[in-house]
């Protein structure tokens, strides 16, 4: 009798111990080291936690990753963003309009960053000067604000004329039409060819991209860029008002064969990305190393679906709907946002609070400000809702929810299907379907062909 109570009070405590969060975001979370040690995740995570299957204890590590800092350049001995024990990396600020914003500190001492050392560590972790935005550690900081300008009108002398169903051509950078204005400008110091879309300057690139990766990855973009503008085909942009503005700020795609000294140097000199603004040209970099997709690597992102929707987003939405594609808090897109981040905080203002935090969109990077966090939010959002994401259109394939793309995002951002998407968020889905807007329908795959439907 009393080994039977027992048991009826063993069971009565099991159906008790459930999972408050859904079971996909428990599991997630649990992945963290000791995650399950933290009162939250008693709480929110019980019957994943209490799970005789679970390995909650940290994995021995011989490497350390590099942390992802949009506003800060890392130069380290091996390639990619897994460095050994011991091996030194220098850390210089990045000089932009954005980085600008996030006023790139110290995180110990709070004064401007310059130039470090920073060496991985046994355990993984990472010891020298952290850099990190000023209200990391200075909460009365306030980013500074620009006038965002008026939006041009559409003349309709100024549409585009159609393109041809031949493949965008890869001319000098002092060709004609362009040629002269852009080495006026100086830009034939950093950038040797362009490919022109639409009657515009759209993609640059260097000689060493050309040496080393040949015209491919630079076309691929060319093509990706097209796709992303005339999603229907028709050869002309599907949306005039947006493609104006693009022309208006001289958005462009730089291309450098990969992030390093020669990047740097050249955002020195052109320090106008992502701010709509008075300067003459607005240029957003995507490395030749990470557009994979042309070479079909089955494992492999193509990293230009993220550069080249936010060009989009920041040069042309923004600018013909701010109310709507603001970087601001208080526009549509900023508040949908705040909803799907939830509880979860900011990284930039040390209130960041993953992964003991049931919001679905936590992003670790203490140099990313809050202008950054939408931008790096609209294109999750597009890109997840026309099906780039979930492993069925681009590399890496598989099905998900357990494949290796929606694994490998999930620790920033928890919906890797269009379904998740309507269910974690649906105001972002109503805005990207809302047809005043007219935002793309179809995902681009870098093979523009004017003429037939993508």
């Amino acid at each position: 009798m009393v080994l039977l109570s027992l048991i009826v009070a063993v069971a009565s405590v099991a159906e008790q111990c459930v999972d408050r969060l859904d079971n996909g975001g428990c599991a997630i979370r649990a992945a963290h080291a000791n995650f399950c040690a933290a009162p939250w995740a008693t709480e929110h995570c019980c019957a994943t936690c209490a799970s005789p299957n679970l390995e909650n204890e940290p994995a021995p590590t011989s490497t350390c990753t590099v942390p992802k800092n949009k506003c800060a350049l890392w130069s380290c001995p091996d390639k990619g963003s897994v460095q050994a024990i011991g091996a030194s990396c220098s850390v210089d600020a990045r000089r932009s309009a954005m980085c600008d914003r996030c006023s790139v500190m110290e995180a110990d001492s709070c004064t401007a960053y310059q130039p470090s050392v920073r060496t991985c560590q046994a355990d993984g972790s990472w010891v020298g000067a952290e850099p990190v935005c000023r209200r990391f550690c200075d909460a009365g900081y306030t980013p500074p604000l620009s006038e965002i300008p008026e939006k041009v009108n559409v003349p309709a002398e100024s549409a585009p004329q159609p393109v041809a169903a031949e493949a965008f051509k890869v001319v000098p950078l002092d060709a004609p039409p362009f040629g002269d204005f852009l080495v006026s400008k100086g830009l034939d110091s950093y950038m040797k060819y362009r490919i022109d879309v639409f009657d515009q300057w759209l993609v640059l690139f260097t000689d060493k991209c050309a040496s080393k990766y040949g015209y491919n990855h630079s076309i691929h973009v060319a093509n990706q860029y097209a796709q992303w503008l005339d999603w229907e085909g028709t050869g002309t942009p599907n949306n005039p008002e947006v493609f104006a503005q693009l022309q208006k700020y001289n958005a462009t795609m730089v291309m450098f064969d990969t992030d390093g000294r020669d990047l740097d140097k050249f955002f020195d000199g052109y320090p106008y990305d992502e701010i709509l603004d008075r300067h003459w040209f607005h240029p957003h970099d995507v490395e030749c190393d990470e557009t994979p997709y042309q070479d079909r690597n089955p494992d492999t992102y193509d990293n230009a679906y993220c550069e080249v929707s936010q060009q989009i987003f920041n040069m042309g939405y923004r600018a013909v709907w701010p109310s709507v594609f603001g970087d601001r808090k208080g526009s549509d897109v900023a508040n949908a946002m705040d909803k799907l981040i939830g509880d979860c905080g900011h990284a930039y203002d040390h209130t960041f609070k993953y992964p003991h935090c049931s919001g679905k969109y936590h992003y670790d990077d203490r140099t990313c400000e809050y202008d950054c966090l939408v931008s790096e939010y609209e294109w999750w959002a597009l890109t997840t809702h026309l099906g780039g994401q979930d492993g069925h259109l681009v590399p890496p394939l598989g099905e998900p929810p357990n494949h290796g793309r929606c694994r490998e995002i999930a620790d920033e951002w928890e919906q890797c299907t269009k379904e998740l998407l309507q269910e974690h968020d649906p105001s972002i889905v109503a805005i990207l379907t809302n047809t005043t807007y007219n935002l793309p329908t179809k995902l681009p795959y870098g093979e523009y062909q004017p003429g037939s439907r993508i």
